[in-house]
């Protein structure tokens, strides 16, 4: 799950299975993300979707295989046409 945080910050929440603790990762940092989040799961891996600057669409993945804490990629899928 994803959420928007302070200062804009995309955050990101997992649980591993049969453990009690939720844990966070900052998905990408202050000024990035305008809206609430949308998050998938396929064969790339975690897919998180929001409104970045400018009201363009930015979309984050981390391949599966790379796990918690690696880094994410992100890429601007739409710019707004005011932009």
């Amino acid at each position: 799950m994803a959420a928007e945080g302070p200062h804009h910050r995309l955050i990101f929440y997992f649980q591993a299975d049969g453990t009690i603790p939720w844990i966070s990762e900052a998905v990408a940092g202050s000024g990035t993300a305008y809206s609430a989040p949308g998050t998938t799961y396929n064969s790339i891996g975690n897919l998180v979707t929001a409104a970045g600057p400018g009201n363009g669409l930015s979309f984050w993945w981390q391949a599966g295989e790379s796990g918690p804490g690696s880094p994410s990629r992100s890429r601007l899928l739409a710019a707004s046409p005011d932009h």
